[in-house]
């Protein structure tokens, strides 16, 4: 029963969620191709052949060296499957509905900078969380024949200890997280502000990965790794690997915590303490720094505020004598010029000045069925912004410098306008985001960031100075670690304008650099490269992927070696999850769940491209005596989203009814900021159901409640449209601003009749419905935001409806309960005014008469409250539940009804909301 009830919890801790990234395989056109090795399959379409090549190579002899490190044998095959259709770089590993592997294949970017070959990385993490979370007991390996997600381990640990182990596996070689002081000064950051006293430094239950806040649950990446990287470090791989077989083999009720006590023999508190104090900080006085990170020295009103600034440039206008800066704020999704806002946008990823200063290039991930790379040019004297096709030149190369990255070592490229080119190797030092200065006298200056790989120090700036006649340069790097924790940095009048790395925001701050801080930098090599050189011209401008030549050796070895051919989807369809519980259920004529079976059988599965979830369900009541079959599928991308579920019912006496589900969402337009949507719902109800009477009859003498079925079909279904210009205005979970407006169509439709057993069939019910309603909502992003919302013919019995709502108080917590494993988000003051007015739908398509109902209203009609409510907002801190996304409020109200005929004008009581589904 112990290893039964493991087993259930684990049904529920997954749950269907666990399909949440179906669908971004989605719009691969043509045919799929397939490279099977000794323990993968590697599924990739035509365009991402180089790509599956690379991961051929190296999959099998990456997956022995894990396990070894794990210390079990292979026992298991993976699908790995590739895709072109999301540009963003990204990867995950799946258990759900069976163990896989996702890679997207696009262009890299400064994320994997520090890896010798990024995509091959890019797997290798992803590997290790395949090898780590199947690191199980003999039984639980056994309990795979129904469904590889049965493991302690996905109830006890968090993405603290899932990512802590990938990030700390993938940087035991050359490159690597842990070696990049880019990552690392992330924790420096929050160690540094600690010690300062600005800030306490988080404990292990605060960054299991269920902020709901930035850094959201990047936090699990940077201190779990660090974490897993310090246990490796004194205790040894041996150790940390007995660690995650225990994981993998029992747990109790006090979660990673038990276990780690087991394995270690010291408590999590304690060791984590150590870790702490072992951190590594930089020589930096925490006067000097307090002062810096202080509001006074932020620039611009803007970031005067929490603000998470993620990219700038600058420009020197030669006729002002004066610099412009421009920079994007994610929490305002915002993009300003100097304290000047030019307009919105969301998920901008770079800016720059064009050459001549007169335009600004904006690169940013926009929802295209999946995310897609799109460039536009902004106009700065018609203020215009115009489409243009991707170009990474724009963003990566300035002024005819670029930074190019082959293998571990950095090299900066320049090529003048007669195509002379010139190269500066820098070795190990890695280098980011070069920005032009000016030219003075036939000079060129530029300015880059720069860390040196597997050092103990902080990112740094560093200067190039380039004679455009001889192409000759001389380097100047920091010497010295700054209180500007580095990200990216521009030149201004003063000094630099920089990005700070901050444990949860990157403000931009104003530096000045003294002259004797700067120290005059030898290249390892320095040469005038020929016109047509083969690495310059085949070489991605990002700089971001290895020597053509030597990309091209691999290539040709992977060819020789794994033969392609076409992949077939069928093999796996029989590879889901099969679950001990039933989801199989029945609605009533009014469109509620009328019973639902959790005796029976759930099978779930999906091919490994998971743009279609398939489920199958059967479930049972013996008290009822009910039997019904359920069959689902859904699917869909980020543009179009569907879903149809059907069901069939058997009692005692046979059929008893069926039902349909349906519903289809579709995006067709969308902005820097807003988008238009439509969507249709769907249900069908058709058969027999069994009730109580509402009212009571006369049985010999004793008044009763009669039993009676209704029988017919019952249809219900609302189409929509939807506009919304919602966004985020600030850093804290409830702020946004916008609006939207949402028309509709609710339709429905009954053809019933009702047999009651003490007087047989009595009467047929046919009642039809049309209306059209609305509905609006208003952010306002008020010093105490204020949300209003008002619907016309919200419902079949109502005529309109109203709320407004003012956050008079609001606190981020965002921490882990020591007590017991919960994470508090945050907490939340709130005074509310809601309003209903009723109305009988006597007449078909009501909305004709909008006007002359308004007219005929009564005071009864009217129902109106003013409230008082206090809620927090939490989050399972164990299992895969401990995310930003799966979260629970609990809150308290006190009202007072202003229109009632109740005694009673005070009324009170408690709620609470399960990730968003009110009970």
């Amino acid at each position: 029963m112990k290893r039964l009830f493991f087993a259930l919890i684990c049904v529920f801790v997954f749950g269907f969620s666990v399909f949440a990234r179906g669908g971004s395989m989605s719009g691969t056109k043509g045919s799929l191709n397939e490279i099977q090795t000794r323990y993968f399959d590697i599924i990739f379409p035509d365009s991402c052949i180089q790509t599956a090549q690379k991961i051929a190579a190296v999959c099998d002899s990456y997956y022995e060296e894990i396990v070894s490190d794990f210390g079990y044998e292979p026992y298991q095959r993976f699908p790995v499957s590739i895709t072109d259709q999301v540009e963003s770089v990204n990867a995950y590993f799946s258990m759900a509905p069976y163990n896989h592997i996702v890679l997207y294949d696009t262009e890299m970017d400064y994320e994997l900078d520090m890896n010798e070959k990024s995509v091959e990385a890019m797997f290798y993490h992803e590997l290790v969380h395949a090898v780590s979370l199947n690191s199980k007991s003999p039984f639980w390996r056994g309990m795979s024949v129904f469904a590889d997600f049965f493991t302690p381990a996905g109830i006890s640990l968090t993405s603290f200890w899932f990512e802590g182990a990938a990030v700390a596996f993938e940087s035991q070689k050359k490159g690597g997280r842990l070696n990049d002081p880019f990552f690392t000064q992330k924790i420096t950051a929050a160690k540094l502000k600690s010690l300062s006293g600005k800030k306490k430094f988080p404990s292990w239950r605060d960054v299991s990965g269920a902020r709901d806040i930035f850094p959201y649950g990047n936090d699990a990446y940077i201190f779990g790794s660090h974490f897993a990287g310090y246990l490796i470090q004194k205790y040894g791989k041996e150790k940390y690997a007995q660690f995650w077989k225990n994981a993998g083999s029992k747990t109790d009720f006090s979660f990673c915590a038990g276990i780690f006590y087991k394995t270690f023999g010291i408590k999590l508190d304690e060791a984590w303490n150590d870790f702490y104090e072992k951190l590594w900080v930089p020589e930096i006085g925490f006067d000097e720094y307090n002062e810096f990170i202080s509001a006074e020295n932020s620039v611009f009103f803007n970031s005067k505020k929490k603000s998470l600034v993620k990219t700038l440039d600058s420009f020197f206008d030669g006729q002002t004598g004066e610099w412009k800066t421009v920079w994007f704020d994610f929490f305002s999704n915002t993009v300003y010029l100097d304290s000047k806002k030019l307009f919105t946008a969301k998920n901008v990823q770079k800016l720059r000045f064009s050459d001549d200063g007169t335009k600004i290039f904006v690169n940013r991930l926009a929802g295209r069925s999946n995310i897609k790379i799109e460039d536009f040019e902004y106009d700065l004297k018609s203020k215009k912004k115009r489409k243009i096709e991707h170009n990474r030149e724009n963003f990566e190369k300035t002024h005819g410098l670029i930074s190019v990255k082959n293998g571990l070592s950095w090299s900066l490229l320049y090529e003048d306008s007669k195509g002379r080119k010139a190269e500066w190797t820098f070795g190990d030092r890695i280098i980011h985001n070069v920005h032009f200065e000016k030219e003075e006298n036939g000079v060129l200056s530029f300015v880059f960031v720069w860390a040196k790989m597997e050092s103990q120090s902080l990112a740094r700036l560093g200067k190039i100075f380039i004679d455009k006649n001889t192409l000759n340069a001389k380097i100047e790097l920091l010497s010295k670690d700054s209180v500007a924790f580095f990200i990216e940095a521009v030149p201004c009048n003063d000094g630099f304008f920089v990005i700070n790395e901050e444990y949860d925001s990157n403000p931009l701050r104003l530096v000045k650099v003294d002259e004797n801080d700067w120290q005059e930098f030898v290249p390892l090599e320095s040469k005038i490269l020929p016109e047509q050189n083969i690495f310059f011209e085949k070489s991605d401008f990002s700089g971001k992927t290895e020597a053509f030549e030597l990309e091209s050796r691999e290539n040709f070895v992977a060819e020789k070696k794994f033969k392609k051919t076409k992949y077939s989807p069928a093999k796996y369809f029989f590879n889901g999850a099969f679950l001990p519980v039933g989801t199989a259920k029945t609605y009533n004529h009014d469109f509620e769940i009328d019973d639902e079976f959790i005796w029976g059988a759930t099978f779930i599965t999906s091919t490994p491209w998971t743009d279609k979830i398939t489920v199958l369900s059967a479930g049972f009541d013996l008290l009822l005596q009910h039997f019904a079959l359920e069959g689902s599928i859904s699917g869909g991308n980020d543009c179009f989203n569907y879903a149809f579920c059907g069901d069939v019912c058997f009692d005692s006496f046979g059929f008893k009814n069926s039902y349909l589900n349906s519903a289809v969402t579709k995006v067709f337009w969308q902005g820097f900021y807003s988008i238009f949507s439509s969507g249709l719902s769907f249900t069908w109800v058709s058969g027999t159901e069994k009730a109580a009477s509402k009212e009571k009859i006369l049985v010999d003498g004793k008044i009763e409640t009669d039993e009676y079925r209704r029988t017919g079909n019952s249809i219900d279904g609302k189409i929509f449209l939807n506009f919304s210009t919602v966004r985020s205005f600030g850093a804290k979970h409830s702020q946004k601003t916008g609006f939207y407006f949402k028309p509709f169509v609710d339709f429905e439709k009954t053809a019933i009749s009702y047999d009651f057993d003490s007087f047989g069939k009595i009467y047929d019910e046919n009642e039809k419905y049309l209306n059209c309603g609305a509905e609006t909502q208003i952010f306002v992003p008020f010093f105490l935001p204020v949300k209003l919302k008002a619907s016309i013919f919200p419902s079949k019995k109502y005529f309109a409806s109203g709320d407004a709502s003012i956050e008079l108080f609001s606190h981020e917590i965002q921490k882990g309960i020591p007590a017991v494993s919960v994470y508090v988000q945050h907490f939340a003051l709130k005074m509310s005014y809601s309003a209903n007015v009723k109305y009988e739908p006597e007449e078909f398509f009501a909305v004709k008469r909008t006007f002359k109902i308004a007219e005929n209203l009564k005071y009864e009609d009217f129902s109106d409250s003013l409230g008082f409510s206090g809620e927090i907002t939490f989050a399972p801190n164990t299992s895969y539940f401990a995310s930003s996304s799966s979260n629970f409020t609990l809150g308290a109200y006190l009202n007072y009804l202003l229109r009632t005929d109740k005694n009673s004008k005070w009324k009170a009581g408690f709620y609470a909301v399960f990730s968003n589904i009110a009970w």
